[in-house]
Protein backbone atom coordinates (compact mmCIF):
# COMPACT_ATOMS: atom_id res chain seq x y z
CA UNK A 1 0.00 0.00 0.00
CA UNK A 2 3.15 2.47 0.83
CA UNK A 3 4.41 2.01 -2.57
CA UNK A 4 0.67 2.87 -4.37
CA UNK A 5 1.06 6.20 -1.84
CA UNK A 6 4.39 7.10 -2.70
CA UNK A 7 3.69 6.50 -6.39
CA UNK A 8 0.50 8.61 -6.37
CA UNK A 9 2.23 11.50 -4.77
CA UNK A 10 5.15 11.36 -7.14
CA UNK A 11 3.18 11.66 -9.64
CA UNK A 12 1.16 14.46 -8.14
CA UNK A 13 4.12 15.96 -7.42
CA UNK A 14 5.27 16.11 -11.26
CA UNK A 15 2.50 18.11 -12.51
CA UNK A 16 2.69 20.79 -9.14
CA UNK A 17 2.28 24.08 -10.05
CA UNK A 18 6.20 25.87 -11.18
CA UNK A 19 7.61 27.45 -8.16
CA UNK A 20 5.16 25.37 -5.63
CA UNK A 21 7.57 24.58 -2.58
CA UNK A 22 7.35 20.51 -1.55
CA UNK A 23 8.48 19.11 0.97
CA UNK A 24 7.12 15.16 -0.42
CA UNK A 25 4.52 12.89 0.90
CA UNK A 26 3.83 15.08 4.02
CA UNK A 27 3.48 18.68 1.94
CA UNK A 28 -0.12 19.68 3.14
CA UNK A 29 0.02 21.56 -0.51
CA UNK A 30 0.14 17.67 -1.81
CA UNK A 31 -3.23 16.68 -0.21
CA UNK A 32 -6.29 18.31 -2.44
CA UNK A 33 -4.71 16.51 -5.73
CA UNK A 34 -3.01 13.50 -4.23
CA UNK A 35 -7.33 13.17 -2.89
CA UNK A 36 -8.39 14.04 -6.30
CA UNK A 37 -6.23 11.44 -7.85
CA UNK A 38 -7.02 8.47 -5.47
CA UNK A 39 -10.97 9.17 -5.88
CA UNK A 40 -10.50 8.98 -9.81
CA UNK A 41 -8.13 5.79 -9.96
CA UNK A 42 -9.78 3.95 -6.84
CA UNK A 43 -13.26 4.86 -6.39
CA UNK A 44 -15.50 5.40 -10.14
CA UNK A 45 -18.81 5.82 -10.64
CA UNK A 46 -20.36 2.64 -12.31
CA UNK A 47 -21.10 2.92 -15.54
CA UNK A 48 -25.40 3.14 -15.69
CA UNK A 49 -24.90 1.77 -19.20
CA UNK A 50 -22.90 -1.20 -18.21
CA UNK A 51 -24.26 -4.86 -18.08
CA UNK A 52 -22.29 -5.54 -15.28
CA UNK A 53 -20.82 -3.78 -12.98
CA UNK A 54 -16.81 -2.81 -12.21
CA UNK A 55 -16.20 -4.08 -8.86
CA UNK A 56 -12.89 -1.93 -7.73
CA UNK A 57 -10.12 -4.48 -6.61
CA UNK A 58 -9.47 -4.39 -3.10
CA UNK A 59 -6.06 -3.85 -3.47
CA UNK A 60 -7.23 -0.26 -4.61
CA UNK A 61 -10.31 -0.03 -2.06
CA UNK A 62 -7.33 -0.90 0.25
CA UNK A 63 -5.14 2.28 -1.23
CA UNK A 64 -8.12 4.49 -0.74
CA UNK A 65 -8.76 4.09 2.97
CA UNK A 66 -4.27 4.08 3.51
CA UNK A 67 -4.03 7.37 2.19
CA UNK A 68 -7.35 9.16 3.98
CA UNK A 69 -6.13 7.60 6.99
CA UNK A 70 -2.53 7.90 6.63
CA UNK A 71 -2.50 11.12 4.58
CA UNK A 72 -5.15 12.95 6.79
CA UNK A 73 -6.47 13.42 3.23
CA UNK A 74 -9.80 14.91 4.79
CA UNK A 75 -8.64 17.26 7.17
CA UNK A 76 -8.35 20.74 5.83
CA UNK A 77 -6.27 22.12 7.69
CA UNK A 78 -4.13 24.47 6.14
CA UNK A 79 -3.39 28.21 7.10
CA UNK A 80 -2.92 29.80 3.35
CA UNK A 81 -6.58 30.50 1.75
CA UNK A 82 -5.63 29.68 -1.46
CA UNK A 83 -4.79 26.08 -0.18
CA UNK A 84 -7.14 25.83 2.04
CA UNK A 85 -10.29 26.63 -0.74
CA UNK A 86 -8.54 24.01 -3.22
CA UNK A 87 -8.94 21.36 -0.67
CA UNK A 88 -12.35 22.26 0.37
CA UNK A 89 -12.99 22.24 -3.70
CA UNK A 90 -11.24 18.50 -3.22
CA UNK A 91 -13.18 17.07 -0.47
CA UNK A 92 -16.78 18.31 -1.83
CA UNK A 93 -15.48 15.96 -4.56
CA UNK A 94 -15.33 13.11 -2.58
CA UNK A 95 -18.13 13.32 -0.74
CA UNK A 96 -20.32 14.23 -4.21
CA UNK A 97 -18.85 10.70 -5.30
CA UNK A 98 -19.81 8.64 -2.57
CA UNK A 99 -23.07 10.18 -2.07
CA UNK A 100 -23.55 8.72 -5.81
CA UNK A 101 -22.10 5.55 -4.94
CA UNK A 102 -24.78 5.34 -1.54
CA UNK A 103 -27.93 6.16 -3.69
CA UNK A 104 -26.43 3.59 -6.86
CA UNK A 105 -29.12 0.76 -7.14
CA UNK A 106 -25.51 -1.18 -8.31
CA UNK A 107 -25.15 -3.25 -4.47
CA UNK A 108 -21.23 -2.88 -4.81
CA UNK A 109 -20.92 0.51 -5.68
CA UNK A 110 -23.83 1.45 -2.87
CA UNK A 111 -21.67 -0.54 -0.18
CA UNK A 112 -18.84 1.44 -0.97
CA UNK A 113 -20.30 4.55 -1.32
CA UNK A 114 -21.77 3.83 2.18
CA UNK A 115 -18.94 2.00 3.71
CA UNK A 116 -16.16 5.23 2.69
CA UNK A 117 -18.99 7.45 3.88
CA UNK A 118 -18.36 6.29 7.09
CA UNK A 119 -14.83 6.87 7.35
CA UNK A 120 -15.54 10.61 6.10
CA UNK A 121 -17.76 10.42 9.41
CA UNK A 122 -14.13 9.65 10.92
CA UNK A 123 -11.76 11.25 9.49
CA UNK A 124 -13.35 15.33 8.02
CA UNK A 125 -13.23 18.31 10.09
CA UNK A 126 -15.08 19.84 12.60
CA UNK A 127 -16.15 22.74 10.35
CA UNK A 128 -17.75 20.24 7.89
CA UNK A 129 -18.92 17.62 9.64
CA UNK A 130 -20.94 20.46 11.91
CA UNK A 131 -22.43 21.68 8.48
CA UNK A 132 -22.88 18.27 6.87
CA UNK A 133 -24.06 16.13 9.82
CA UNK A 134 -28.37 16.47 9.10
CA UNK A 135 -27.75 16.08 5.60
CA UNK A 136 -25.82 13.23 6.38
CA UNK A 137 -28.05 11.84 9.11
CA UNK A 138 -30.72 11.69 6.20
CA UNK A 139 -29.00 10.23 3.71
CA UNK A 140 -28.18 7.10 5.75
CA UNK A 141 -31.68 7.38 7.13
CA UNK A 142 -32.80 6.69 3.70
CA UNK A 143 -31.01 3.47 3.50
CA UNK A 144 -32.41 2.12 6.92
CA UNK A 145 -36.09 3.04 5.75
CA UNK A 146 -35.19 1.02 2.41
CA UNK A 147 -32.88 -2.21 2.92
CA UNK A 148 -31.22 -3.52 0.21
CA UNK A 149 -31.61 -7.17 -0.38
CA UNK A 150 -27.42 -7.41 0.68
CA UNK A 151 -26.79 -8.27 3.60
CA UNK A 152 -23.35 -6.66 3.51
CA UNK A 153 -25.09 -3.22 2.70
CA UNK A 154 -27.02 -3.52 5.87
CA UNK A 155 -24.14 -4.35 7.56
CA UNK A 156 -22.23 -1.11 5.90
CA UNK A 157 -25.22 1.11 6.39
CA UNK A 158 -25.38 0.44 10.38
CA UNK A 159 -22.11 0.76 10.80
CA UNK A 160 -21.84 3.98 9.25
CA UNK A 161 -24.86 5.23 11.34
CA UNK A 162 -22.86 4.13 14.13
CA UNK A 163 -19.67 5.98 12.87
CA UNK A 164 -22.19 9.11 12.73
CA UNK A 165 -23.62 9.39 16.05
CA UNK A 166 -20.11 8.31 17.89
CA UNK A 167 -18.21 10.94 15.89
CA UNK A 168 -21.36 13.53 17.27
CA UNK A 169 -21.36 12.23 20.46
CA UNK A 170 -17.67 12.94 20.80
CA UNK A 171 -18.32 16.59 19.60
CA UNK A 172 -21.51 17.28 21.79
CA UNK A 173 -20.93 15.19 25.10
CA UNK A 174 -21.35 18.01 27.36
CA UNK A 175 -24.93 18.09 25.97
CA UNK A 176 -24.95 14.44 26.55
CA UNK A 177 -24.22 14.70 30.22
CA UNK A 178 -27.43 17.47 30.75
CA UNK A 179 -30.00 14.95 29.21
CA UNK A 180 -30.96 11.57 27.96
CA UNK A 181 -29.38 12.12 23.77
CA UNK A 182 -26.75 9.10 24.31
CA UNK A 183 -29.89 6.66 25.27
CA UNK A 184 -32.19 8.39 22.01
CA UNK A 185 -28.95 7.58 19.94
CA UNK A 186 -28.71 3.76 21.26
CA UNK A 187 -32.47 3.54 20.61
CA UNK A 188 -32.22 5.01 17.12
CA UNK A 189 -29.44 2.98 16.23
CA UNK A 190 -31.65 -0.48 17.42
CA UNK A 191 -34.47 0.60 15.61
CA UNK A 192 -32.52 0.79 12.76
CA UNK A 193 -30.63 -2.09 13.09
CA UNK A 194 -34.41 -3.80 13.28
CA UNK A 195 -35.52 -1.84 9.97
CA UNK A 196 -32.35 -3.27 8.15
CA UNK A 197 -32.47 -7.11 9.35
CA UNK A 198 -35.83 -8.23 9.90
CA UNK A 199 -36.82 -7.22 6.32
Amino acid sequence: MASHLHAAGAAVEEGAAPGLPLTGMHDLHLHPRLLRRVLAECLPLPDPHADLEPTPRPADLARALGAVREQGLLAERATDPGLLEEWRTAVDAWVDRLVALLVSDREHSCWVGTSFLGLTFEECSDDRFAKSYSDWFERILKRFKAPSSNKMVNMATCTTMANLFVRYVTRTYWLILQGDIYLLIVKDMKMGCNLLFNN
